[in-house]
């Protein structure tokens, strides 16, 4: 692989007898600290399927980025998703009006919390 080669799903070439194996990327993400300079390299890895989701998880939780190119069974096709500008905006107000919710409903709960704290009176 060229360095600094950036292999997608479009411009990887599925080699001829491996179609029974899932084919995916992994990069530990790093950097030069002295010059910004990017220096990790992907590396293209191709596993049983049976094993995959193990794979992919472990090699999540020690910090590497995967990136699946093919997949016997279909998966994991629509994993990278694009959000535009109007979607994220959406997710703000959505985020902010739920706050707000949850605000106005802790009060009212903490309003009915505090009237029950004591003794319950008794009536003659």
């Amino acid at each position: 692989m060229r360095e600094n080669a950036k292999v997608t799903r479009a411009t990887y070439k599925l080699p001829k007898g491996e179609e029974a194996y899932v084919h995916y990327t992994i990069e530990k993400i790093a950097f030069n600290p002295k010059t910004g300079q990017k220096i990790s390299r992907q590396e293209v890895v191709k596993t049983n399927p049976k094993m995959f989701d193990n794979v992919k998880r472990n090699l999540e939780l020690q910090g590497f980025t995967v990136n699946v190119l093919f997949h016997p069974e279909g998966k994991y096709n629509e994993e990278v998703i694009v959000e535009t500008p109007e979607e994220r905006m959406r997710k703000e107000i959505e985020a902010e009006v739920r706050a707000e919710f949850e605000k106005k409903f802790e009060k009212k709960v903490a309003d009915t919390e505090e009237k029950k704290i004591g003794r319950p009176r008794k009536e003659n």
